[in-house]
């Protein structure tokens, strides 16, 4: 009978320990959860205030409780599955408007390798897309909740 009491006890203890773990990695990732927006400083046709230089320059990011992720850039959804860290995340592109990368070509291929994230001391992220529009990173901040 102790036997079987103290493996009891050993099983508790390695399940409180697998969901104290897991709390631990979840928390860090809670806080790149939910819908961010950012405004890239891009050239258009039109005037600033038009509708197609709105598109062109907003960026919206949802990033889902599952890991996965949701971007519209340029008026172009992707999507695809977030790494997500304590400071830095990753963003692995799978879709181009609802289509697999894979089958897009290989020069579609090679300019969504992926998206670094980097959250800054404000709560804001930095997104660098090394093969995006923009030579430089750009900042999001969450988006307002109604």
């Amino acid at each position: 009978m102790p036997a079987i009491a103290r493996s009891i006890t050993l099983a508790l203890t390695v399940v409180g320990l697998a969901v104290f773990t897991a709390q631990g990695c979840s928390h860090a990732a809670e806080k790149w959860m939910g819908d961010w927006e950012g405004t890239a400083n891009r050239t258009s046709p039109g005037t600033p205030d038009d509708e197609i230089s709105h598109a062109i320059n907003t960026i919206k990011l949802s990033i889902h409780p599952n890991r996965t992720f949701d971007l519209v850039d340029a008026g172009i959804a992707k999507s695809g599955d977030a790494t997500l860290g304590g400071d830095t995340a990753f963003l692995k592109i799978k879709r181009i408007l609802d289509r697999p990368v894979s089958s897009l070509g290989s020069g579609a291929v090679k300019m969504n390798q992926g998206i670094d994230l980097k959250m800054q001391s404000d709560g804001s992220i930095l997104m660098t897309d090394p093969w995006g529009f923009d030579k430089g990173p750009i900042v999001l901040h969450r988006s307002p909740q109604p």
